[in-house]
């Protein structure tokens, strides 16, 4: 855990190695947009391509829930829906921590 310098508020984030992969998961508390966020895990392959990533929470009183997953062929969905415009893309990073996966 550390205290943001460019706005009040702390993130966190835990990492785990798993068979095949890897896991990020973080946390965030911002005073400055009241924003509660959470990521269960950010996930990613043996090669260190991010595979999905959620965020839900809270910023101020709206309800945050995103499911962000990249399919082998190297298409996203965000909520089940295609993301074109990022096909091929192979890193996922929430902005919740110094720590995150990305590609080589």
């Amino acid at each position: 855990m550390w205290r943001k310098l460019n706005t009040p508020g702390h993130d966190a984030a835990t990492f785990s190695e798993l068979e095949g992969g890897a896991e990020l998961r973080g946390r965030r508390s911002s005073m400055a947009t009241l924003a509660r966020l959470r990521s269960p895990p950010v996930r990613a392959d043996a090669a260190w391509y991010s595979t999905e990533g959620t965020v839900e929470g809270w910023c101020g009183s709206r309800r945050v829930k995103l499911r962000l997953r990249r399919a082998r062929d190297g298409t996203w969905t965000s909520n089940g829906a295609l993301c074109a415009a990022v096909t091929g893309c192979v890193d996922l990073d929430l902005s919740f921590t110094r720590l995150r996966i990305c590609c080589r």
